[in-house]
């Protein structure tokens, strides 16, 4: 979980200069060709168990959908639009 956070945070650092249009660019090819994975994943596909060490136990590729993309994602997005609201962005970026 360590290495995960790290390397994450070391992305966010990495591109805290990004532009909105830039941000914009990214989040529409990314979330298109996540949409097109996801939705041609058959329902095998989906019913599929592997062991996922920050859950602590096999998940199938439908929780990890749902854990992962969907409830992180949302919060991500809450996040930032939080930070947007009140400005705190501009300070995490000097950090």
């Amino acid at each position: 979980m360590k290495e995960v956070r790290e390397a994450a945070n070391a992305h966010a650092r990495d591109h805290a200069e990004c532009s909105k249009q830039e941000v914009l660019d990214i989040l529409g090819k990314n979330s298109s060709e996540l949409i097109d994975f996801v939705s041609g994943l058959s329902d095998f596909d989906l019913e599929q168990k592997a062991y996922l060490s920050l859950a602590g136990r096999k998940v199938t590729a439908a929780e990890f959908v749902e854990a992962v993309v969907l409830e992180s994602g949302g919060e991500h997005l809450q996040s930032m639009k939080t930070a947007v609201d009140s400005g705190d962005y501009a300070a995490e970026a000097e950090k």
